[in-house]
């Protein structure tokens, strides 16, 4: 089982804080803190699904040059 990048271990914990930040809101607790902290989470879990978007994009287009190659070797 291969290692995985400290970037993307950061990016899953932050993705379960931004969770726990949804229950302020929940359980009814108003506060410009709560808020600020739900606003937060949002622009970071906007970041991540842009960083996971274009590795996924990368990781697709090395498949496709992968299968390009392969076809030429027959």
């Amino acid at each position: 089982m291969g290692e995985r990048p400290l970037w993307i271990l950061l990016e899953d914990a932050f993705i379960v804080v931004s969770i726990a930040a949804l229950w302020p809101g929940i359980l009814g607790w108003e506060g410009r803190i709560w808020q600020a902290v739900q606003i937060a989470a949002l622009a970071g879990l906007v970041w991540i699904f842009i960083r996971r978007s274009r590795r996924y994009k990368a990781r697709k287009a090395g498949e496709d040059e992968n299968r390009r190659g392969d076809k030429h070797l027959n």
